[in-house]
């Protein structure tokens, strides 16, 4: 740009890229090819469409043969569309008043997605139509020329091969309804692929990949729950395994389950039908090997053609005995006289409890008792008599117990509670009394008498 003597000989934008509600600036560069020196130069933003100015670039003043750089504000309005604008200015110095304009390109780029979908099918045949709803918005730039089309080997438009939307303005959406054929059988959830393509105002053209997710149901089994009786299972032990088998998948009218491991053969158990969303019970029963470790219990879900499987750790547990104490019985417990203890001892191990024997710690000295063998599941009694107590009242007593199990020797040290009563002291009666302080008043004065 040229006006008289000063030129405008090179200008740039930031940012690059301009949209609506951008904020940006615009660098010029003044050059004064006139052997003269210019003072108070002005550059005056004028109105323009879509851009919002308010500064004016002033120059104190500009030596002959040279350039100075200004710089000018600008935003482009939240509203305007894309498009070519011009930024209008006016070069003011001496009684020169010129006006030019800076072309600004401003874009709004389309930013199209599928806002929801649905389909009415849970289960798809090879003939069958898949019938979608699905709404597709515009949140950026107005787009025109907006086709769509499916990219799937399995599903093909139903008497089309794409579909035409014209065009979408900025914050708008459009609600589409079309059936898709099946070429095929579908048991698995798909993710169907369109292709999109459009363009904006400024003819710049767009193609972009929207996925949809079809949920259909397949064959499917879980195992939702599973209970193993006994749960401390040992060797030899016959162990019962109840699992209820879920059809999360379509229906199926052949199931059948089977379990196997490295302590038994397979077994299989046979369901029959199970409709979708049902469960079913299956009970088996195996015996756990002498010399046992831990295995996977390979378990297999068959049906409609498909099997499904699953590992179960199985580990055997020792026989090893845990004896409580149950039940605390005392009879006749006085300080003074002591009296008699029982207690009973119970095993809720999977082992045999051998030599077991009972110690109470009581004034200091241990007294015993021997139980002998008490097994799985079974109970034993200690019994004591104790000849003295050093207090009444509330008292706490150490036990003690030993056994023997498949671990060797145990002590278990536990404390119970008992309540140790006092002897009451008789009352003398008062005739006693007074038949006494007669007996000494008499003999006091035959005593004085004989004196």
């Amino acid at each position: 740009y040229t006006v008289a003597s000063i030129q405008i000989t090179n200008y740039s934008i930031y940012p690059s890229k301009l949209s609506p509600g951008t904020s940006g600036s615009i660098s010029l560069v003044v050059y004064n090819s006139y052997n003269y020196r210019w003072e108070n130069i002005a550059i005056v933003p004028l109105a323009s469409k879509g851009i919002l100015t308010w500064e004016v670039a002033r120059i104190d003043k500009i030596s002959e043969k040279s350039s100075i750089q200004v710089v000018l504000p600008f935003k482009i309005r939240e509203d305007t569309e894309a498009g070519i604008y011009s930024l209008n200015l006016e070069l003011r110095y001496g009684s020169n008043y010129e006006k030019f304009s800076i072309p600004l390109v401003v874009y709004d780029e389309p930013n199209i997605y599928i806002e929801k979908v649905s389909a009415d099918k849970s289960a798809i045949r090879k003939g069958t139509e898949l019938n979608l709803k699905m709404t597709i918005k515009n949140s950026g730039g107005k787009a025109k020329e907006v086709s769509i089309y499916l990219n799937s080997p399995i599903f093909s438009m139903k008497g089309r091969s794409e579909l035409f939307l014209k065009e979408l303005s900025k914050n708008s959406s459009y609600d589409i309804e079309f059936s898709l054929l099946a070429n095929s059988d579908v048991y698995a959830p798909q993710t169907l692929q369109f292709i999109l393509e459009y363009k904006d105002e400024l003819e710049n053209s767009y193609t972009k990949t929207l996925y949809i997710p079809i949920e259909v149901k397949e064959t499917n089994f879980d195992i939702s729950k599973i209970i193993i009786s006994p749960e401390d299972f040992a060797p030899n032990d016959e162990v019962t395994l109840k699992m209820s088998i879920l059809n999360t998948g379509i229906d199926t009218n052949d199931l059948k389950v089977c379990i196997s491991s490295d302590w038994f053969a397979e077994n299989c158990k046979f369901v029959g039908y199970l409709s979708s969303g049902s469960q079913s019970e299956v009970t088996f029963y195996f015996i756990v090997p002498e010399k046992s470790k831990t295995t996977n219990m390979l378990v297999r879900l068959i049906g409609n053609e498909k099997e499904i499987n699953y590992t179960i750790p199985l580990t055997p547990h020792e026989k090893i005995a845990k004896l409580v104490i149950s039940r605390v019985k005392g009879e006749n417990l006085y300080k003074e006289t002591g009296g008699s203890i029982e207690i009973r001892i119970e095993n809720y191990g999977n082992g045999e409890a051998k030599n077991v024997q009972v110690n109470l710690i009581i004034n200091g000295k241990k007294y015993n008792s021997i139980v002998g063998k008490i097994g799985s599941n079974d109970r034993g009694t200690a019994s004591f008599y104790i000849t003295k107590f050093e207090k009444s009242g509330d008292v706490e007593i150490p036990v003690e117990i030993i056994y023997v199990d498949s671990r060797g020797q145990n002590i278990r040290n536990e404390k119970i509670q008992l309540i140790i009563m006092e002897k009451s002291v008789p009352l003398i009666s008062f005739d006693v009394i007074i038949f006494a302080i007669l007996v000494v008043i008499i003999v006091y004065f035959i005593l004085k008498r004989k004196k």
